[in-house]
């Protein structure tokens, strides 16, 4: 096997992380591969117990590190990524009991965090609790399952200041509605960002109006998580605070 001589790898550290839909880097390897991404080796054994991957080095800084208004040309380039990135799964494409799946079945997650922020921040708590509802609401995604990233918010998209380059992080790839995945419309752009993203996106053939709802729902739900789960700051209570503000 010939690498270069300084690359990462990913070693899941449950054995479920390497057989499910959050771990699996045989998936990993095929998905990377369709969409033309840099090599990517999956491995089984060589001294680990479960399957474990080697991906490349990309370099960058995160888009949550640079200014807002400066993501503009970056959001239209992750728009062209997901719209190539969601097409069909096959059959046996990993499940995924978190994303890609109807808002619906989050509720018993979503309602109780959005209970409690209500106590604490009432009208935070109004806003995602209308987007959220307005996503409940739009018809429900009827096409084929998608392949879906998972989680493109700003910490897991790299730029060289100016453009994309790279969307990393594939650990929660499954397949299922890509509402999911446009989420990050919300939490990574402003209004022109989002602009520059859904004329991207629309030549993937999906963009509608209630797939559009459903992805700022998601927005709303991604960010009741970041705000209710973990202590009251770090990267992703900054992402969820710009969403709130997106959401208003």
């Amino acid at each position: 096997m010939h690498m270069p001589s300084v690359c990462p790898c990913g070693l899941p550290r449950l054995r479920s992380w390497s057989t499910s839909s959050s771990g699996c880097p045989w998936w990993r390897h095929t998905l990377m591969s369709r969409c033309r991404s840099p090599w990517s080796t999956a491995l089984r054994d060589r001294g680990y117990p479960w399957s474990w991957s080697v991906v490349p080095w990309l370099d960058g800084e995160t888009v949550a590190s640079i200014p807002v208004a400066e993501r503009v040309d970056i959001a239209r380039d992750l728009g062209a990524v997901l719209a190539e990135l969601h097409r069909p799964a096959p059959a046996d494409a990993p499940p995924n009991d978190f994303r890609g799946i109807p808002l619906a079945q989050r509720e018993a997650l979503d309602r109780p965090r959005l209970d409690l922020l209500a106590t604490s921040e009432p009208e935070v708590a109004a806003v995602l609790g209308a987007a959220l509802d307005a996503g409940l609401v739009a018809s429900p995604w009827n096409g084929p399952d998608l392949w879906v990233h998972g989680d493109p918010h700003p910490l897991n998209l790299l730029t060289d200041g100016h453009r994309l380059t790279g969307l990393i992080d594939f650990g929660d790839i499954g397949a299922g509605d890509p509402a999911s995945d446009l989420a990050t419309a919300w939490l990574s752009f402003d209004e022109e960002g989002r602009r520059r993203f859904r004329e991207a996106y629309a030549v993937s053939g999906h963009l509608d109006d209630p797939l559009w709802a459903r992805g700022k729902g998601w927005a709303a739900a991604l960010a009741l998580a970041f705000l209710t789960v973990g202590g009251p700051d770090g990267e992703l209570h900054d992402v969820a605070r710009h969403a709130v503000r997106q959401l208003a």
